[in-house]
């Protein structure tokens, strides 16, 4: 996809602020999508080790609600 820069000279301050605010936004959320499972993985072995009851993660993990359910209740 090409990205025609020459238009980013026509907006104002506020619009150029947004857009760089919504395109940081989308990079983190990749970066935790590519980075989550790996991490979640990690910390739950490291729980285990310790001694940590896995069924309380499995629970923990099935009880999570999606932001998107959250904010409409």
């Amino acid at each position: 996809m090409a990205i025609d820069t020459d238009n980013l000279t026509t907006l104002s301050d506020t619009d150029l602020g947004s857009l760089l605010t919504a395109a940081l936004a989308e990079q983190s959320r990749r970066s935790t999508l590519a980075t989550a499972v790996q991490s979640v993985t990690q910390t739950a072995q490291q729980f285990v080790d310790i001694g940590g009851d896995k069924t309380s993660l499995v629970t923990a993990i099935q009880d999570l609600t999606p932001q998107a359910e959250k904010t409409a209740s």
